[in-house]
């Protein structure tokens, strides 16, 4: 999950394939016409296809159950993440919560992350802003961008940390300087507004421009606004850094 974010589509209806006249021709024990296929014969395939999916997604949640029991932090991971949307198995925020904890524990740093956003959510466990941060630091500290980002956020708003936008800044800067789209447009927010750093349209603007060219809409909305310097020497932003969720 990223800096602190389903589906249904027509089912495919397979199409049956022409019948070339002549092509079957009738054996010596019968004169008989070959049968039509039925109707229904893509849906029944489709059908089957599905089910034949679900058994592989089924044997290979068994295959990571077992290695999860056994310690295997990528196969808790592995669980967590696809109990938590739902993917192959039923929606279950505890039992994701459950795997999420068991890799965390062990140190790894996804997981800490996904951790800390079940705690700021409450998706499995009661919301707990404070466990949250708590988290979210220990996935930071091991280079997470995700978790340096909402790192940031919660620095930002003191959300289960104290204020400090000087903290919020070097940890949105790491987050940035290994891509992450959202902490490159609140470190360009910082910089605009000179919180946690000196006040730099110049610098602000090359963080929104990174922010941009990866598609974040406020950044490209923010570079527009940060024109009307050169204009008129005012611009208007919003007060706070944007989200990180």
């Amino acid at each position: 999950r990223g800096c602190h974010q389903a589906n249904g589509s027509d089912e495919p209806r397979a199409k049956a394939a022409d019948m070339r006249k002549g092509s079957i021709k009738p054996t010596a024990a019968t004169s008989r016409e070959p049968k039509p296929p039925p109707r229904d014969r893509g849906e029944l395939s489709w059908g089957a296809l599905t089910k034949a999916l679900q058994l592989e997604i089924d044997e290979v949640i068994g295959i990571w159950r077992m290695a999860a029991e056994q310690g295997h932090t990528q196969s808790q991971l592995n669980l967590g993440s696809i109990f938590l949307p739902g993917h192959g198995v039923k929606q279950d925020y505890v039992e994701a919560v459950r795997w999420f904890r068991k890799a965390a524990e062990l140190g790894d740093a996804g997981a800490q992350s996904n951790l800390g956003v079940a705690y700021a959510n409450g998706e499995g466990v009661k919301r707990d802003i404070g466990e949250a941060a708590r988290w979210f630091h220990k996935a930071a500290a091991q280079g997470d961008a995700g978790a340096q980002c909402s790192l940031g956020l919660a620095y930002t708003h003191g959300f289960g940390v104290k204020q400090d936008y000087d903290e919020a800044a070097s940890w949105f800067r790491k987050a940035a300087e290994q891509g992450d789209v959202k902490a490159q447009f609140n470190l360009g927010t910082m910089h605009f507004q000179g919180h946690g750093v000196k006040q730099d349209f110049t610098v602000a603007a090359q963080f929104y421009r990174m922010a941009a060219e990866q598609g974040h809409t406020g950044a490209s909305e923010a570079l527009k606004e940060y024109e009307d310097i050169f204009r008129n020497g005012t611009a208007t932003l919003p007060s706070t850094c944007a989200c990180c969720g």
